[in-house]
Formats: structure tokens, C-alpha cells, sequence
């Protein structure tokens, strides 16, 4: 029987990772599985819920948030498993997915990593498999182009998840579900920790397909996936992630120009969208609103600073 070792990082999730680790639990097939939990230093009752109804769990207290990446490498060193699924804490993995991909991983050898399609609470197809990562599509993408008209901006990524139905090779998937053979995580020596927050499943991927493997869409297996709900609650975080993550990524590649000309659009972008939440705010006041709006300023000073 084959081993998978399933490591979560949390962050101020509360419940919310109960009902992921019970999907973990429920999942069928030939298959054994490791749970571990890494918990970035949360201050409210994660870790006293996660005792308490999975006191059966591998719970690693880190004593320091190590972000995203970094609390993933730091789990991975109490791994088993000859197969290591990342798995965020607010996503509900369906029946039978991690088997589907553990042996779809074991049938083609020449794949270093492979992702479920996602969906949204509604049931909705969530976009989580990516053609490219470039400087065009993030400036499209973060002044609400892609949003607003995606089958005209974003019509490869929707074609890949909205209609694939057998397994595709990609470029690069988001880090909600990712599952791999424990030598290539071991082989590209885990997540980058410069990442914080975002954009290191990006460079992973990149890594990964550099090291001669492929990484693959595998649209039969599925998940839910709540969509951030640990970020959301931290505008700064996330607003930092968001910005600062892309200008790390290129300047690692030598990009330079790349980070020039982002550094110029994220300054215009964060003080529009800034300035238009604190213009809001005079006429209908939302404290939530009022801090998204500080976020972005001062990431704006530190991207530009970067």
C-alpha cells in the first residue's frame, strides 16, 4: 500500500480546517495517509480545535510564521510518505481525488506534479491551471481586465479548466491542492522561503518543469476549495503577497526590466484602488474597507522601495 504523506499549514483558520482534515480522513482507495499539520503561529483557537477533535494528527507548532512555503518545507521534514500532497486549510478534498492522483503520478513517471480541478463552494470551476506567468497577464489581471472580460484576456487558462476533460500539461498550478512524488520535492529542495506568501507555486512549478518533469492538470479528480479564507482576513499580508511575490520572482530569473516596469504599474494600481476605498469610505464608512485602503499604501512604498 502506498503512503501519502498530506501536509496543511495554518494560519488563524479555526473550524475551518476541521472540516478539511475530515475530508482527508473520509478519502477511499488504496491508500495510506499521514496527516501533519503545521501551524504558523496562530492566536486564536486553531490549534486548541485541531487537539481536541484530531488529536490523532502530526500538530508541528512552528515557532515562527514561516509563510506558506516555508511551513510546507518545515512539514515536510516529519514526512513517510513516498508521495507528499500540499494541501491549503480551507479546501475540501473530494472522494477518491488523492488516490486518483497518487496513481496517475505512479502510471506516468515523466510527471513531477499533478493538481485536481477546483471548484467553488457554488459549484463553479475555479481558474487553478495556468498557461504562462508573465508580465502581461499580471498587469491585466491586476487592473480587473481578466475579471471583467476573461474569455477575451484569459481564453487559454479557461479553455484548460473550464473544458478539459483528461489530464493536460501546463505551465505552472495554484497551490491549493498539489501532489508529488517525494524525490522530485525532495530534488528541487522544496519551496524557495523568500516567498511569503503567493506566487511560490509559481516558481515551484517552474522548477519542477526545469528538471525535466511535467506538471499536470488532472481535471477527473476534484476538490472545494473556500478561496483564502485565512488571508482574507489579513488585507497586509495578503496586499504584501500579492505585490511584493511577482517582483521577488522576476528579479530571482534576472528579469530586471520586468521588475522596473512592475514596480511603475503596482505604485499606479495600488494608489487608485487606495484612494477610490478611501473615497468610499466619506460617503458609507467599513472598517474593512478603511484597512484594505492602508494596506495598500504602504505596500505601494515598499514596492516601490524593492
Amino acid at each position: 500500500m502506498d503512503t501519502l504523506s498530506v501536509i496543511i499549514v495554518t494560519y488563524n483558520t479555526g473550524r475551518t480546517v476541521l472540516e478539511t482534515l475530515e475530508s482527508i480522513n473520509t478519502q477511499s482507495g488504496d491508500l495510506s495517509t499521514q496527516i501533519i499539520v503545521v501551524d504558523n503561529q496562530s492566536s486564536n483557537d486553531t490549534v486548541a480545535l485541531i487537539k481536541l477533535y484530531y488529536p490523532t494528527v502530526h500538530l508541528i507548532i512552528s515557532d515562527t510564521n514561516r509563510g506558506f512555503g516555508g511551513g510546507n518545507n518545515y512539514g515536510f521534514q516529519s514526512t513517510i510518505g513516498d508521495f507528499i500532497a500540499l494541501v491549503n486549510p480551507d479546501l475540501r478534498v473530494h472522494p477518491k481525488t488523492l488516490a486518483m492522483l497518487v496513481r496517475y503520478l505512479k502510471e506516468n513517471s515523466q510527471v513531477g506534479i499533478v493538481g485536481p480541478r477546483t471548484m467553488d463552494v457554488e459549484g463553479r470551476i475555479s481558474v487553478t491551471a495556468h498557461s504562462s506567468y508573465s508580465l502581461a497577464n499580471i498587469v491585466l489581471s491586476y487592473f480587473g481586465f481578466v475579471s471583467l472580460l476573461p474569455t477575451f484576456f484569459n481564453r487559454d487558462d479557461l479553455k484548460i479548466n473550464y473544458t478539459t476533460t483528461d489530464p493536460q500539461i501546463v505551465d505552472w498550478l495554484q497551490g491549493a491542492c498539489l501532489v508529488m512524488p517525494r524525490h522530485v520535492f525532495e530534488s528541487v529542495r522544496g519551496f524557495d522561503e523568500a516567498f511569503f506568501l503567493y506566487v511560490e507555486d509559481v516558481d515551484l512549478c517552474h522548477r519542477i518543469r526545469a528538471a525535466g518533469k511535467q506538471v499536470v492538470y488532472h481535471p477527473q479528480a476534484t476538490a472545494t476549495h473556500l478561496q483564502g479564507t485565512s488571508a482574507r482576513n489579513f488585507p497586509y499580508f495578503r496586499v504584501r503577497g500579492y505585490h511584493l511575490s511577482p517582483l521577488y520572482l522576476f528579479r530571482k530569473r534576472g528579469q530586471h526590466g520586468h521588475v522596473r516596469i512592475l514596480k511603475l504599474v503596482f505604485a499606479v494600481e495600488l494608489l487608485l484602488k487606495s484612494s477610490a476605498r478611501r473615497l468610499y469610505n466619506l460617503f458609507k464608512y467599513d472598517q474593512l474597507r478603511a484597512n484594505q485602503a492602508a494596506a495598500e499604501l504602504k505596500v505601494l512604498v515598499e514596492s516601490w522601495r524593492y
